[in-house]
């Protein structure tokens, strides 16, 4: 992953663009599932107990670790572009 400069000067990204779209297919795949977790397990928990215990009671460990597992790939992805980003931005410097 590296900074790039494209034909108008303009100064890109390699590798940005694959990430959005995993945060994209993630949040695709997850958002109501963690919303609904979210929403009767935290934000809201005054309202209906037997609820709240049903959607915890739910909530598959296997599920969980696949979603943590999912998320910690595209942490681990953006990661490395920042690092890629800060060394480029290192080397710059010492040119300056």
């Amino acid at each position: 992953m590296l900074l790039l400069t494209n034909l108008s000067g303009k100064a890109t990204i390699s590798g940005k663009a694959t990430i959005t779209k995993e945060l994209n297919s993630y949040k695709d795949l997850y958002f109501e599932k963690l919303k609904t977790i979210r929403n009767v397990s935290i934000a809201h928990r005054d309202k209906d107990t037997l609820e709240q215990l049903k959607v915890i009671q739910a909530i598959s460990w296997i599920d969980s670790v696949n979603m943590v597992s999912d998320f910690d790939k595209i942490l681990n992805a953006t990661g490395r572009l920042l690092q890629d980003l800060t060394s480029k931005s290192a080397e710059l410097d010492k040119l300056l």
